[in-house]
C-alpha cells in the first residue's frame, strides 16, 4: 500500500482539465474511491461529522448558486472543489485505514510533491516563477515546510534511543531558526511550537494527567509570545534582511495591526459576510463592490494598492471563502474542522510518541491555514490527508505502557502497533 501512497504523491505533480484543474492525484483517488464504497465499513465518530458537515456544505452550494444565480463554470467548479473534498477523503479510508503511519507517510509524500510543483513552476496558486526563489518567498510556500516536516520526522526517528534525545530534541529548532532567517513568519512559529512540544513529551510513554497539559500549554503560550516578540525586534531592526524590515513596517504600522495588515482581504470577506451570512454568494463568489471595497480600505489603512481589480470577493482562508460562497453551512464544516483539529492536538500531547512534533506541526499548521490561507488546487488532496491523521490521532486508543527493559532500545517509527484497516 505504501508503494500505491508514493504513486499518487507522484501523480500530484501532474494535472488534467476537466472540470476546471485536477491533478494526477485526484484522478486516481477518484478510483479508489469506488472501492472505497465497496470495502470501508460504515462510518462513525468524527468520520460520520466528516460526511455529514461536507453534505451539508455541498447542499448549501446548491441553493447558494440557485439564489445568487451563479454561471455555469463558477458553479460546477464549486461543486467539484466540495465533491472531490469528498471523494479523496473516501479514498483514503481504504487506502490508510486506521494506520497512522501511513497518514503521516502520505502527508509527508504530499509535501514533497507540492515543492516538485513549486519548483517545475505549476504550483496552483503562486507565481509559476517563485519555486527559481529557492530563499525567499518559495521557502513559506513550499520548500521550508519539507525541511520541517522532515526534520521532525529525523527528530522523531531519534527519539526512539535515550542516547540520541539530546540531538534528536534540537533539530526541529534549527528549522525553525532556518525559517526565521529566511523570513518565513508562519513557518517559524509553527516548527517552533512543534520542537518545543516534541523537547517536552520527549521520551515519555505515558499518557499525560490534566496538570501536565495545562503545563505544557501555558509553556506553548509564553513561546509563542517570546517567538513574536523576537520576530518583531528582529524584522524592525533589519537583522532578517532590508524585504523583511520593509514587509514588517508596511504591515505591523497600518491602522488595522499585523494580523490584519498580512491577512487583508479580511476587509473585504467580513463585510461580505455580514450582508448575506446564511445563504452566501455563490460559488466563486464575483461582486465589483467588494473588490473595490477591498482596495479602499487597504488605502485608508495605510497598506500599498497594487494589482490588477477583480470582480471576486477577495478571502484567502478556507473557512472565509467558504462562507462567504455558500453561507453558514460552508463555514460550519471548517468549523467542525478546527474542532477536531483540536482534538487530535490535545490527544497527541496527551498520549505523547516520537511523532508528536510531527502531527503538532500539522494540527497548528492546519489551525492557521483554516482561517488565513485560501483553499487551493494541492489542498483538496493534502488537506484530506492532514485532517484523517487528525481523526485518527483524536481518536486513538490509550497506548500500553513500554515495557521498562526496551526504553532505551531503538524501535520501528510507529504510532502504535496494529494495522488493523477501518
Amino acid at each position: 500500500m505504501m508503494l500505491a501512497l508514493s504513486f499518487i504523491a507522484l501523480a500530484m505533480i501532474g494535472e488534467v482539465n476537466i472540470v476546471g484543474r485536477l491533478t494526477g492525484a485526484e484522478v486516481i483517488l477518484a478510483l479508489c474511491a469506488c472501492i472505497a464504497l465497496v470495502r470501508c465499513p460504515r462510518s462513525s465518530g468524527e468520520i460520520a461529522r466528516f460526511y455529514t458537515f461536507a453534505s451539508l456544505w455541498l447542499l448549501a452550494a446548491v441553493m447558494a448558486d440557485m439564489y445568487n444565480g451563479s454561471e455555469f463554470n463558477d458553479f460546477s467548479r464549486g461543486w467539484a472543489k466540495i465533491g472531490f473534498l469528498i471523494v479523496n477523503f473516501t479514498a483514503l479510508r481504504w487506502l490508510i485505514g486506521k494506520d497512522r503511519d501511513r497518514a503521516v507517510a502520505l502527508v509527508f509524500l504530499l509535501s514533497i510533491a507540492m515543492a516538485a510543483r513549486l519548483a517545475l513552476g505549476v504550483a496552483g496558486d503562486v507565481d509559476n516563477n517563485l519555486g527559481e526563489d529557492v530563499f525567499g518567498n518559495a521557502w513559506k510556500f513550499g520548500y521550508g515546510t519539507l525541511v520541517s516536516m522532515s526534520a521532525l520526522l529525523v527528530s522523531a526517528w531519534l527519539l526512539h534511543s535515550s542516547w540520541s534525545r539530546p540531538v534528536a530534541v534540537s533539530i526541529p529548532f534549527g528549522a525553525a531558526a532556518v525559517a526565521l532567517l529566511l523570513n518565513a513568519r508562519n513557518l517559524t512559529g509553527i516548527t517552533a511550537l512543534a520542537a518545543l512540544t516534541s523537547l517536552l513529551t520527549a521520551g515519555r510513554r505515558r499518557t499525560l494527567t490534566l496538570p501536565h497539559l495545562f503545563a505544557i500549554g501555558a509553556t506553548a503560550a509564553l513561546a509563542g509570545l517570546l517567538i513574536v516578540n523576537a520576530y518583531q525586534y528582529a524584522a524592525s531592526e533589519g537583522l532578517l534582511g532590508h524585504d523583511a524590515q520593509d514587509k514588517y513596517r508596511a504591515q505591523g504600522e497600518a491602522d488595522v495591526g499585523l494580523l490584519v495588515g498580512g491577512r487583508s482581504e479580511l476587509l473585504a470577506s467580513v463585510p461580505a459576510i455580514i450582508d448575506s451570512p446564511l445563504l452566501g454568494h455563490g460559488s466563486w463568489a464575483r461582486d465589483i463592490k467588494y473588490a473595490l471595497l477591498y482596495l479602499t480600505e487597504r488605502e485608508k489603512a495605510g497598506l500599498a494598492v497594487t494589482g490588477l481589480i477583480s470582480d471576486h470577493i477577495p478571502t484567502h482562508s478556507h473557512l472565509l471563502g467558504a462562507w462567504v460562497e455558500h453561507g453558514f453551512l460552508g463555514a460550519a464544516f471548517w468549523i467542525w474542522a478546527l474542532f477536531v483539529t483540536g482534538k487530535g492536538l490535545i490527544t497527541a500531547i496527551q498520549k505523547p510518541t516520537p511523532l508528536t512534533g510531527f502531527i503538532v506541526f500539522i494540527g497548528i499548521g492546519l489551525l492557521w491555514d483554516i482561517p488565513f490561507s485560501p483553499f487551493g488546487l494541492e489542498r483538496r488532496v493534502l488537506v484530506p490527508a492532514m485532517l484523517y491523521l487528525m481523526i485518527l490521532v483524536a481518536e486513538q486508543p490509550t497506548a500500553a505502557p513500554t515495557p521498562a527493559r526496551a526504553r532505551g532500545q531503538r524501535q520501528p517509527l510507529r504510532l502504535h502497533s496494529p494495522r488493523a484497516q477501518e
